[in-house]
């Protein structure tokens, strides 16, 4: 589980939002990758999900992250490849 990031702290940097996330490996050698798009002034959570699986899939669980994290931000749908 990801921790909720201390707002008041990115507020005084005038940062509008901010993504945390982490990868790991499950014990059957699988990956979990996750992540949150937090909007920083209403310390809201805009998007965000997790995944679980093959270790090959980790370039392309990054490129949908980015597509989503864009989309959420723009809202203009984009695919990065």
């Amino acid at each position: 589980m990801l921790t909720c990031p201390k707002f008041a702290d990115w507020r005084r940097t005038s940062t509008q939002a901010l993504v945390v996330g982490r990868i790991g490996r499950q014990p059957d050698g699988r990956i979990k990758v996750e992540f949150r798009l937090w909007d920083v002034s209403s310390g809201k959570q805009l998007t965000g999900w997790r995944y679980i699986g093959s270790p090959g899939d980790v370039s392309g669980v990054g490129h949908l992250i980015s597509g989503e994290i864009y989309q959420s931000i723009t809202n203009e749908k984009h695919t990065f490849e």
